[in-house]
């Protein structure tokens, strides 16, 4: 009998201690798991890294943006697409579409543009003449991201490095997504950076649209794949708001950017016809270096 109560006793001892195992197991599990969690500087950092193996992608990206004062409102959307090819020979490639509407009309204005570029030289489409045009590459206002084409990409994680205290990261199953909201002076150069990277405005001109504005929110998405930590996609959203002849103007931003065909684009080839039939760019000075009549 007393054999038998020990057996029993023994018995459920292992038991609780092989259930114990068990649940140290699945706990340092768990744990060892989480440990392989990247953190928000990790991440940005093994984007940068797979990034500067990258020689050509393509990037396509919907803005709109809508200015409301009273009860007119003017919505623009642009729409383009470009391809980077850093390789041998080095080429870009870019078509922009545009279009403008106004609520006091049922007219939509629409434009486009595009252009090609090359080690030394771009071709620009001037669209009321449909002649493209040969501008040395020293004339243009990106030369440093034609000539880099990770500069283009690489400026969203600046933007994230900058504000990383302030970021919150999301992880899904395909990505690690690193958000930034804000409002007011706390994200002021960021909106300022948001411009300039999504070609709303250059330097100057998104300075003094932040000097002249309120900035009512902000925010900003960037989704980084987990198998390759590059960026396949950018969500961005500002609100801005200020007051103008004593009547509240809202400005409304929307933007949607789309990363792909990392390594695996075409090669670009500028068309003969163009870098045959273009024709020299010549700067159109103006009085302001001419002189005036009187």
């Amino acid at each position: 009998m007393v054999k038998e109560v020990l057996k029993k006793l023994l018995l459920l001892v292992s038991l609780c201690l092989l259930t114990s195992c068990v649940a140290n197991e699945e706990g340092n599990q768990s744990i060892t798991d989480q440990e392989k969690e990247p953190t928000i500087n990790e991440i940005i950092q093994k984007s940068k890294a797979s990034l500067s193996e990258v020689n050509n992608f393509t990037l396509s990206s919907d803005n709109t943006q809508v200015i409301s004062r009273g009860e007119e409102r003017r919505e623009t959307i642009t729409s383009y697409g470009l391809t980077y090819y850093n390789e041998s020979p080095f080429a870009y490639h870019q078509k922009l579409e545009t279009s403008v509407s106004n609520s006091h009309s049922s007219r939509t204005e629409n434009t486009e543009a595009e252009q090609y570029v090359k080690e030394d030289m771009a071709f620009l489409l001037n669209n009321s003449s449909n002649i493209w045009m040969e501008v040395p590459l020293e004339l243009t206002e990106d030369l440093l991201s034609f000539q880099n084409p990770q500069f283009e990409v690489n400026r969203y994680l600046d933007l994230m490095e900058e504000y990383k205290e302030n970021i919150e990261l999301e992880r899904t199953d395909n990505y690690h997504i690193l958000s930034l909201e804000g409002r007011g002076l706390e994200v002021r150069e960021a909106v300022m950076q948001l411009y300039r990277i999504s070609n709303l405005a250059n330097e100057q001109q998104s300075v003094d649209i932040v000097n002249q504005m309120e900035i009512e929110a902000i925010d900003y998405d960037l989704y980084i794949n987990k198998d390759t930590y590059l960026q396949d996609k950018v969500e961005i959203s500002i609100q801005l708001n200020t007051t103008f002849e004593g009547e509240p103007v809202d400005v409304e931003i929307n933007i949607q950017t789309d990363i792909t065909d990392y390594n695996d684009t075409e090669t670009i080839i500028i068309p003969d016809h163009i870098i045959n039939d273009s024709e020299e760019y010549k700067m159109e000075l103006g009085n302001s270096l001419t002189g005036s009549d009187d």
